[in-house]
């Protein structure tokens, strides 16, 4: 009988559990937001003092959007490091690239800005791979 081959493999996952809590917070401020705005701007709550609460209302409204938004890209980043950034095979290595920044190819941006987020989130210290984003499997014969 022929034993199946064994496969070495050594796969290293990136570090997001606090990508989790920022999405999870930003997730539940937005809900809190969406469903207490339109209480209090139809006049369903009033405020502590029984008049209503119209201005919160359309105050809690209108920071839902921004909010969601945020929450929304706490959960893409999530979904982006889901995958091992580095997974060595036997015959192989597998490198996942995520990118260099969030704000890549986002529009009127100023470069301090961008700058400042890359210092801020150690980004410019990392290695570079050339090319694009994605996948990248580098082939090599790791037996002698």
């Amino acid at each position: 009988m022929s034993q199946p081959e064994a496969t070495n493999k050594a796969v290293f996952n990136a570090i997001s559990w606090h990508l989790y809590v920022a999405a999870i917070v930003f997730t539940i401020l937005a809900m809190f937001c969406a469903t207490l705005g339109p209480l209090f701007l139809f006049d369903v709550m009033k405020t502590a003092d029984g008049k209503p609460g119209t201005e919160a209302g359309v105050a809690m409204s209108i920071i839902t959007i921004p909010i969601a938004l945020v929450a929304l890209l706490g959960w893409f980043n999530v979904y982006v490091r889901l995958k091992p950034l580095l997974r060595i095979c036997e015959e192989e290595l597998e490198i996942n690239v995520i990118g260099a920044s969030n704000l890549d190819g986002v529009p009127l941006i100023p470069n301090l800005v961008h700058i400042a987020c890359l210092f801020c989130l150690y980004k410019d210290s990392r290695p570079k791979l050339a090319g694009s984003h994605g996948r990248r499997s580098v082939a090599s014969k790791l037996k002698g």
